[in-house]
């Protein structure tokens, strides 16, 4: 275990110094032997004097899951900017926005870090606070009036929180939020019977 952890460690030190590396050529825009040693020197010392800091990551990688999250961000980002568009063009009363706490189910920073930057790069959404001891996210979203809606924009960010669980998470967070998504599947069919 050790052994492995030392090895993971190596690693991530040699990309970090690497990529340092081609920024300092880059910056000075000229490939040369004595920029790539400098480069490497100014990169050992820099992440030896400004460390970062260790992350506990137990997560794993589902690659299909990635896919549909790509495609689902991809999506949102057309749909998102048309609407943003419609609402800045159109006459009429000024544009609502209302700040929502959404209580997420994971507490891992990294996910957690993950769903706040996939809202914030969604038009007409932007991360105002994120709580890492509680879970809880304050987003900002543009358009929202009605409790009806906000129970909606609420529901898209826990849609996002799985799917971005179900790239990256561990099988227990995985799970949690699988389940939590299966209930509220099984609500809103419960609901469409009622209105039915």
């Amino acid at each position: 275990m050790k052994r492995h952890f030392r090895k993971t460690r190596i690693y991530a030190y040699s990309l970090m110094v690497s990529w340092l590396t081609v920024v300092w050529v880059l910056l000075w825009g000229d490939l040369s032997w004595a920029n790539v040693i400098i480069g490497a020197l100014l990169g050992v010392l820099v992440t030896a004097v400004f460390p970062l800091p260790g992350m506990d990551f137990n997560g794993r990688f589902r690659p299909w899951h990635f896919v549909n999250l790509v495609a689902h961000l991809a999506v949102d980002l057309v749909v998102t900017s048309f609407q943003v568009i419609l609402q800045a063009i159109s006459p009429g009363p000024r544009i609502e926005s209302v700040v929502i706490r959404v209580p997420l189910h994971t507490h891992n920073e990294l996910l957690m870090t993950a769903i706040a930057v996939y809202i914030t790069l969604t038009p007409g959404s932007v991360i105002v606070e994120a709580q890492h001891s509680t879970g809880d996210l304050y987003v900002h979203m543009l358009g929202i009036t009605t409790p009806e809606e906000i129970e909606e924009a609420k529901r898209r960010v826990f849609d996002l929180e799985y799917r971005i669980v179900a790239s990256f998470g561990s099988k227990r967070e995985y799970a949690l939020c699988k389940q939590y998504v299966n209930e509220l599947k099984e609500q809103r069919a419960n609901a469409k019977e009622l209105g039915a």
